[in-house]
């Protein structure tokens, strides 16, 4: 994770660093940092809408409430 955190240090933006961030946020069942790394890939332009659409199912099993 420590190389993912460095990517998105170095390009606030990058998609694959914020999906994999968010993603690990949720599995590990981390709700501020899930919550925190969603929302940037929400608001992040270059990632797909279904890669949105699917880590919000992915919040949702695992944390039973809707992403912010």
């Amino acid at each position: 994770m420590r190389q993912f955190r460095a990517a998105v240090e170095a390009e606030p933006g990058n998609p694959m660093a914020l999906s994999v961030l968010a993603f690990q946020a949720i599995a590990t069942g981390d709700e501020p940092a899930a919550r925190k790394w969603f929302e940037r890939v929400r608001d992040q332009p270059r990632i797909e809408r279904d890669k949105v659409e699917n880590l919000r199912q992915l919040y949702y099993k695992q944390f039973g409430k809707s992403p912010p």
